[in-house]
């Protein structure tokens, strides 16, 4: 049942912002082609490698954007923009039972998976786990600081830390895949 509402909300969100999510998408894969011509990013001997990477990065960072920013009627959170008390959306969804809230808060560590995967396969700087940690918590503070003051939504420290956890699982999971390939015996075919 639980699952079942957290793909509902899910898919609804997406479908809602799927133009949006094409559009930045487009954009941000320009500039990852531009950063990639200027020596900016991760070099790769496949073209079709680079090609991927690249559109990767652009639509999680697309998708980050689209569906915390996009679609939403300005000044539409009615009451209290902020809230600084960690672990209130996880003491009210464990305490209460808001099932709402715990959708809300799996899908800010989702959200923030792809990107936290996509930094270091672009940015050879952001191999380091803490820089791809920073970087997404620098992202999704200034993402909630604009739901904030827009009233595009409620700025929660609930959701940096959401976000930022996703990320750094993106970024172990990079780092995981990336010891993997390094292994000898699996280029050589061995198990």
């Amino acid at each position: 049942m639980v699952l079942e509402k957290f793909f509902k909300t899910y898919t609804t969100q997406v479908t809602s912002a799927w133009l949006y999510i094409l559009i930045l998408t487009i954009v941000l894969f320009c500039l990852m082609i531009y950063l990639r011509k200027r020596g900016l990013t991760r070099r790769y001997r496949n073209t079709v490698q680079a090609v991927l990477f690249g559109g990767i990065m652009a639509l999680s960072l697309a998708g980050i954007l689209a569906l915390t920013l996009c679609g939403r009627e300005w000044d539409s959170r009615m009451g209290s923009r902020f809230s600084f008390i960690p672990f209130w959306s996880y003491w009210r969804t464990f305490t209460q039972g808001d099932e709402g809230l715990g959708i809300q808060i799996v899908n800010n560590i989702l959200l923030f998976i792809p990107f936290g995967f996509a930094l270091p396969l672009n940015f050879p700087r952001f191999e380091k786990l803490r820089y791809t940690i920073l970087a997404a918590a620098l992202l999704s503070l200034a993402v909630e600081l604009i739901q904030g003051f827009t009233g595009l939504g409620l700025c929660e420290i609930d959701d940096v830390m959401g976000n930022t956890l996703g990320a750094g699982i993106g970024g172990w999971l990079w780092y995981y895949c990336s010891k993997l390939n390094k292994n000898p015996r699996s280029q050589t075919g061995n198990f």
